[in-house]
């Protein structure tokens, strides 16, 4: 079945039954989670946390990686960053990294990534570089990185700090269907059903 005929088949099955929501949708949008996780194909957003449209603000990028603050390699990250928190008002932000990274695998051993793919291998290194080889600790300890980068922004420090916005780490075990979740502030990591 071709990508248009799955079209069809939401709007049909979706759109048209839902009009009245989806008009709704077009007067703005006001999430309250800023979800950060990687391109992988393997993960879907809102189908994982079960939210429909207008609900999450996403940014999708191979290792969920972020820049610090005043760094001016993702130019497109920072801006979305400071637009949901600051134009949005976000109560959340949740770095979700997930298990059999291929960012985090080719982080660990740039060997496996062709020479030619230049931009990557830049990509690559503006990454944390990793201590060993266990390669979910090492999905782990990139989580940890990311949401310290998050702190690096002002306004994400400030709104932290005052309770105004929660920030989390989640580990994605997408061949499980299991979720482990980042403690603060000592970063370990313990099991979703702690949560409910």
């Amino acid at each position: 079945m071709s990508l248009i005929h799955n079209f069809n088949a939401f709007r049909t099955q979706e759109v048209l039954p839902k009009a009245n929501f989806y008009k709704e949708l077009k007067k703005g949008q006001a999430p309250e989670t800023l979800f950060i996780t990687c391109s992988d194909s393997r993960i879907l957003p809102n189908l994982v946390t079960g939210t429909k449209e207008g609900e999450l603000f996403v940014i999708r990028n191979a290792g969920n990686a972020l820049p610090a603050y005043g760094e001016k390699t993702d130019l497109a990250t920072s801006a979305t960053i400071e637009y949901a928190v600051l134009v949005l008002g976000v109560k959340r932000i949740i770095v979700c990294g997930h298990a059999h990274c291929g960012a985090i695998l080719a982080r660990s051993d740039q060997s496996q990534v062709p020479q030619s793919c230049g931009y990557l291998h830049d990509y690559l290194n503006t990454m944390p570089q990793f201590k060993g080889k266990d390669i979910e600790e090492n999905i782990k300890e990139n989580i940890r990185h990311q949401v310290n980068n998050l702190l690096t922004y002002p306004y994400v420090k400030e709104a932290f700090e005052k309770n105004e916005l929660n920030l989390r780490g989640w580990l994605y075990h997408f061949d499980e269907g299991n979720l482990e979740v980042m403690q603060e502030p000592n970063g370990d990591f313990s099991s979703w059903e702690a949560y409910l």
